[in-house]
């Protein structure tokens, strides 16, 4: 009794460090001017600016700019009532004209105007992997956009693609479900978020991950938003900036728990045979 119990607990500790193991070392993915340093400055760069009053659902897009390798896509999804596009601007800042602190580098992406964002798609999607977004998060102390109780942000992984046309933009996850504006209202397992009211001048990491299954088919996309409301409780336009700096995406292979099983009890039968004829021999 005492060494078949020996040989099961051999068994079942094999079992349990295969499927511990299974999980492959964590690969970076590149992301394109995930330091915002690009293009160059001394104080900021408004790579996008909006003077337009849209309305919702008729959002003001432009595609990733390469021309000046800032690499990241814009969406607008909220009117700019205050007529000064700068508060409804888009682009990078040095961290001393942002008054941030922390982070990497001397440079941070910013996004003004409640309810809009940059995006990348990092291209296509693996099934059977776990995606982990780390990116470090900010709201500036004071000035024009102050320093805002209300403010608030959205890192998130799309299993797809953000569609635009001229005027206008969707969030298709890989499976083909559509939405008008981000993020959706309901949860979506190819869509992993987190909205959070950002560190006051001190950007600090946040994550986010997202595991694919067995048919992934899109793409993955980075989505950064500020995710402020666009008014106050009494209709007042909130001024509001939430900068993003230092984004980094890994990518983790996850095998298929039957995989998984499959291998430790193929390796486990090998042990018990094995244990098995030397008792038969010393008999």
């Amino acid at each position: 009794m005492l060494r078949k119990n020996t040989v099961l607990s051999a068994v079942t500790g094999l079992t349990a460090a295969t499927l511990i193991g299974g999980v492959a070392a964590a690969a970076n993915i590149t992301v394109a001017n995930g330091s915002f340093g690009t293009p160059t400055t001394t104080s900021y760069n408004a790579i996008f600016s909006n003077s337009q009053a849209v309305s919702p659902n008729n959002d003001y897009v432009t595609p990733a700019n390469a021309s000046n390798g800032f690499g990241w896509g814009a969406v607008m999804q909220s009117a700019n009532t205050t007529g000064n596009e700068g508060y409804w601007s888009i682009g990078n800042q040095t961290l001393a004209n942002g008054g941030l602190t922390g982070g990497s580098g001397g440079y941070a992406g910013f996004v003004n105007g409640g309810t809009n964002l940059i995006y990348q798609d990092l291209g296509a999607i693996s099934p059977n992997t776990t995606y982990t977004l780390t990116v470090n998060v900010a709201q500036p102390q004071s000035g024009d956009f102050g320093n805002n109780t209300a403010d608030m942000a959205t890192i998130a992984l799309m299993d797809g693609q953000v569609v635009t046309s001229s005027a206008s933009a969707s969030f298709q996850t890989g499976s083909g479900t559509s939405y008008a504006s981000f993020p959706p209202s309901s949860s979506d397992s190819e869509i992993a978020s987190s909205t959070f009211a950002p560190a006051v001048s001190t950007l600090t990491s946040e994550t986010v991950s997202l595991t694919t299954g067995a048919t992934a088919t899109g793409d993955l996309t980075v989505i950064l938003e500020n995710s402020t409301p666009v008014v106050d409780s009494t209709g007042a336009t909130i001024q509001s900036q939430v900068s993003f700096n230092n984004v980094q995406v890994t990518a983790s292979s996850v095998p298929a728990p039957a995989t998984g099983l499959l291998a430790a009890v193929g390796i486990g039968s090998v042990v018990l045979l094995g244990r098995r004829r030397k008792m038969t021999n010393q008999a």
